[in-house]
């Protein structure tokens, strides 16, 4: 008869959605609407989970100036800021946004103090090769003393922070005959914007 499900059919064996032995939720997996409706029909009122990750992140550096002012001489936009909250966002991160640190060791301390922060990713640099040849001091500003501010900040919280990444650029190694580069090739940049970036390395080494 039309519209009466015959015998056998629009039915499923007891315990067919999940293979015995086979994990019904993986570690590390984000909790959706999927994953808690399976949990609940699996009769489970608590299972363990981690929080989201909580990232404060800030922009630092006297060469920063906000979007939407004239640029001065030496100056650029403070575009990473957008950059990382737009791609943390898309993360599901707890987001904290500092705003602008003052690029003082003391400032940034109290920054990383405030806000409990374990791991510190160093993005930040002046990136634009034909800027750092125009303006080569406040290329060195930025990304030679930004990073040993942030080091010694850093460095004075021992028992905060466990890690620091710094990012680096290929433009550290100067040229080579041999590439691709490799990080045990000498540093070697002889080029404003690379020798700002050897020495970012070199310090970060230290």
């Amino acid at each position: 008869r039309r519209g009466v499900a015959g015998r056998g059919e629009s039915s499923r064996r007891a315990g067919g959605g999940l293979a015995a032995g086979k994990p019904a939720v993986r570690a590390g997996t984000v909790s959706g609407a999927t994953e808690l409706g399976l949990l609940a029909s699996l009769g489970l009122a608590e299972v363990e989970v981690r929080r989201r990750p909580r990232i404060a992140f800030f922009s630092t550096g006297d060469e920063l100036a906000s979007v939407g002012s004239l640029l001065k001489p030496g100056e650029v936009y403070d575009s990473n800021r957008y950059t990382l909250y737009g791609m943390l966002s898309r993360l599901g991160c707890e987001l904290i946004d500092m705003g602008v640190v003052r690029d003082d060791p003391a400032s940034l301390e109290r920054a990383l103090n405030d806000h409990e922060i374990d791991t510190v990713f160093h993005l930040a640099a002046q990136p634009i090769v034909t800027v750092a040849q125009r303006c080569p001091l406040s290329t060195f500003e930025a990304n030679i003393r930004g990073t040993y501010h942030l080091l010694e900040a850093c460095r004075n919280l021992p028992g905060l922070v466990k890690r620091v990444v710094v990012a680096s650029s290929d433009k550290a190694y100067g040229e080579h005959e041999q590439l691709p580069y490799t990080e045990d090739m000498p540093l070697q940049g002889k080029h404003p914007y690379e020798v700002s970036k050897s020495c970012a390395d070199l310090l970060t080494q230290t």
